[in-house]
């Protein structure tokens, strides 16, 4: 009995073995051998025994990849500061933080319109950088695309508003 359960086990790796080579692509194997033995009472008293198995195969697909682009690092952003309220020196102020920070600094000037928000606008491929910057320095500006009519090289605009 013991010598059929070893040649079952030794016929199944055969199997698996030679359906392996028959692939150009490898294939992971997942074995199940399941068996089941029946004694069959014979005329001359001596028993018979059958055993099956069924090998089960099952392949792997590796998971899809995503990439994640962090924002640009402060250093290789410049930033222009313009003032639109009354106070003196408050842009001046504001670029030495920013310059503290990191960030690349235009000259501080006045802004031609007074705005009651403050704003901070980006240049195409720096809308994460504006938040960043938003919520750390200008937490009261409304973050939105450069419209342009500024003469600037900068990558962010900030524009303080009478609520800074």
């Amino acid at each position: 009995m013991f010598a059929i359960v070893v040649g079952v086990g030794v016929a199944t790796y055969g199997t698996l073995r030679l359906l392996s080579r028959d692939s150009d692509t490898p294939t992971t194997f997942a074995s199940t051998t399941t068996a089941v033995a029946t004694t069959v009472p014979s005329p001359d008293t001596s028993a018979v025994t059958t055993s099956t198995f069924a090998p089960t195969t099952t392949s792997t697909t590796a998971p899809p990849t995503t990439t994640t682009t962090l924002p640009t690092p402060p250093e290789e952003i410049t930033v222009e500061v313009l003032n639109s309220t009354n106070r003196q020196g408050v842009a001046a102020v504001l670029t030495e933080k920013l310059e503290a920070a990191g960030y690349q600094t235009n000259k501080p000037t006045n802004y031609e319109k007074s705005l009651k928000k403050s704003r901070v606008w980006y240049r195409k491929g720096l809308s994460a950088e504006a938040k960043i910057l938003a919520e750390e320095f200008v937490p009261d500006a409304i973050v939105e695309a450069f419209p342009g009519g500024i003469d600037t090289d900068a990558g962010l605009i900030v524009i303080i508003g009478a609520s800074y």
